[in-house]
């Protein structure tokens, strides 16, 4: 049982590697300065549309999602420019998904766009993309297929959101220190010889 926990860490560690924690901070203040997010996608990642949809209502952040294209097409249609679409799609060709992200544009919706694809129809001309593949290639047909990493991202997007304030200071004061010592670094060496 444990070589299958640590396997799954082992997965969600790889991610630190492929992502950049500013695209995460820009996809966090968008959603946090939105009137409404709609969170779309189909099939498997479902699922994870809704719960990501629940959780950022609970972080006061208005939302809309449903499991059902019909319904996130028809929110999605109502909305305007002051909303952000989510769109999540591993392929990142889901049609439903795909129509929702066309109608958002019309709209002039901000994007965010998860899926394991950087260049698709979807995230052509989305504002944030953020790419997830799995650096652990499995075998088709041995492991079941997981969305681990997809739901690792909603978590970090969401741990962003709820401490937005605190987690740019830190970053703010991790950056200050870092030209802090460039600066240091700098002025010593017009003395060296």
């Amino acid at each position: 049982t444990r070589h299958l926990f640590d396997r799954s860490a082992a997965r969600i560690a790889a991610l630190q590697e492929q992502i950049d924690i500013e695209l995460l901070v820009g996809a966090a203040r968008l959603l946090r300065m939105s009137r409404l997010v709609h969170v779309v996608a189909a099939g498997n990642t479902s699922p994870i549309a809704t719960d990501l949809g629940f959780r950022l209502e609970r972080c006061k952040i208005p939302c809309s999602y449903s499991t059902m294209p019909e319904h996130f097409l028809n929110h999605v249609s109502l909305g305007s420019s002051d909303d952000t679409i989510i769109a999540i799609s591993r392929s990142g060709a889901s049609k439903q998904v795909v129509q929702a992200m066309e109608l958002a544009r019309k709209k002039h919706m901000h994007s965010i766009v998860i899926s394991g694809e950087s260049n698709s129809q979807l995230s052509e001309h989305a504002d944030y993309t953020i790419k997830v593949v799995d650096k652990m290639k499995k075998v088709p047909g041995i492991e079941p297929d997981s969305h681990l990493l997809e739901m690792a991202v909603s978590d970090a997007i969401l741990y962003i959101v709820r401490h937005f304030d605190s987690f740019v200071k830190s970053a703010e004061r991790e950056k200050k220190s870092d030209v802090y010592g460039d600066d240091v670094e700098l002025l010593l060496s017009e003395y060296k010889i």
